[in-house]
């Protein structure tokens, strides 16, 4: 297995990342997913993506179980936050900081770690200042619970008018919307968002309802 790092740091992820959307906590059993994470460890994948909203929690759930008894400082796990979890009240979406803060919270229960390696915007929340979104990823980095964050998919229009870099603001990192950890898709996402995909993009590999598929 290669590694690749992740923009322009000094962190490095497996060049093929495991992801579980719509497959953990859903339309694959228990058994059979943790079979393929088993499988993807053998052949010497160390990074895990995941997001609190996929099967509404539980993909989380089921991946904490298949790894917890692996050396977590081994291991890449990335996740996500903006979709909406639990009874889904009028605070349960977004990237607010109080949402954000919850969220945090709820995924590092359900994963079985003390942090997540990369924490992700999964959208571009038009209902909250990006601010106070910045503001809340940086105070997540400083208490530990975090240590890289990164931007899934963003629609934001360019504002010429604000910093290019977060770093301007006094964080502790740069989050900008050409910063896209989370690829599916690379090519039809970047139509879709007018993203610019980093140079090496890990592909994925996710498990199907037969067995492991690379895809």
């Amino acid at each position: 297995m290669e590694f690749r790092y992740v923009g322009n740091s000094g962190f490095k992820i497996s060049e093929i990342t495991y992801g579980n959307w719509l497959t953990h906590g859903s339309q694959v059993e228990n058994d059979q997913a943790k079979a393929c994470v088993r499988a993807a460890l053998d052949a010497g994948i160390t990074t895990f993506d995941t997001a609190d909203v996929y099967a509404n929690t539980q993909a989380e759930v089921v991946l904490g179980e298949a790894l917890k008894s692996e050396r977590r400082e081994s291991l890449e796990i990335l996740t996500k936050v903006f979709g909406p979890t639990g009874p889904k009240g009028h605070n349960d979406v977004g990237l607010s900081r109080k949402h954000i803060m919850e969220s945090i919270n709820g995924s590092l229960k359900r994963l079985q770690t003390d942090y997540v390696d990369i924490y992700q915007a999964h959208r571009y929340d038009h209902e909250t200042p990006l601010d106070e979104t910045i503001q809340a990823f940086a105070d997540l980095v400083r208490m530990g619970k975090v240590l890289y964050v990164g931007v899934s998919e963003s629609d934001r229009p360019t504002d010429p008018r604000r910093p290019r870099s977060s770093r301007a603001n006094g964080h502790p990192f740069d989050l900008q919307p050409a910063a896209v950890f989370d690829a599916v898709a690379g090519d039809r996402r970047r139509r879709r968002t007018g993203l610019r995909l980093p140079r090496h993009l890990p592909s994925r590999l996710f498990p199907d309802r037969a067995g492991c598929a690379d895809r």
